[in-house]
């Protein structure tokens, strides 16, 4: 009983510290930002507020997103998700993720406005048992295209392609571990609709196995974006939509530059 307060004691000091570090970050964020391009990357910590409901119940999450910027062409984003079941009354760290980006092309003065490389880890960290990891390991390498629609750059579309490496826990004793070679098809679509508001629509289709296409998923998000003090932070909507799951994820967030 003791070592468990430690422990939690120990992560509820990382969050507020996490809390803590992004506000006191807020007057040195100087650059002018605009992120409703996924090719501009920003160094910036967001802090999303999740509800996700599905047949095998609610969960609520704090889940941050911390973003590093190495230059203006790499980019490394951790998120540490944090889960509530109120089902079972468990808690705890679920599964983090690690994204890296490599922008080597942009210039959005032409149609084929830029280039990104990208790579999606996926830890399987979470407990299984109290339902708060999904127990998958994945490696997703994926290439992405910008495309710009006008020449006031207000509307532009991200499709993107991804490999993606699958490895399955058992999830009994009866089971086995499974390893799956899949697909992901994205189509992020980019509208500006004032200085200070942006929507994006992404259509996605995710292949878990490109030898059975039965288990594919489609996927749709939605998001609005608000610049509530320019080039310092932002307020953010977000929707996603996993229809074969009849799983609906909804979130609110804050977005600290930094």
């Amino acid at each position: 009983m003791f070592y468990q307060s430690v422990n939690l004691n120990k992560k509820v000091s990382f969050l507020l510290t996490l809390i803590f570090i992004s506000f006191s970050n807020l007057i040195y964020s100087q650059e002018e930002k605009d992120n409703s391009k996924p090719t501009n990357i920003y160094s910036q910590i967001d802090h999303f507020v999740e509800f996700n409901h599905s047949p095998e119940g609610d969960t609520y999450s704090y889940n941050p997103r911390v973003s590093y910027t190495f230059d203006e062409t790499n980019l490394l984003l951790v998120e540490l998700p944090y889960r509530f079941l109120p089902k079972t009354n468990a808690s705890g760290l679920g599964d983090p993720r690690l994204r890296y980006f490599y922008i080597p092309f942009k210039d959005y003065t032409k149609t084929i406005s830029s280039v990104g490389l990208s790579l999606d880890v996926t830890l399987p960290l979470g407990d299984t048992k109290k339902g708060i990891g999904d127990g998958c390991f994945k490696f997703a390498p994926g290439l992405m295209l910008g495309f710009m629609a006008n020449k006031s750059q207000t509307i532009s579309f991200f499709p993107t392609i991804a490999y993606q490496y699958t490895y399955q826990q058992k999830q009994s004793e009866q089971s086995k571990d499974q390893i799956y070679h899949g697909l992901n098809i994205e189509f992020l679509s980019s509208f500006v609709l004032s200085e200070d508001l942006f929507v994006h629509v992404k259509p996605i289709l995710d292949v878990k196995d490109m030898s059975n296409f039965s288990q594919s998923e489609f996927v749709l998000e939605v998001e609005p974006v608000v610049d509530i003090c320019k080039d310092k932070y932002q307020v953010g909507v977000f929707y996603k939509g996993e229809f074969r799951k009849n799983a609906h994820t909804f979130s609110v967030y804050f977005t600290i530059f930094i």
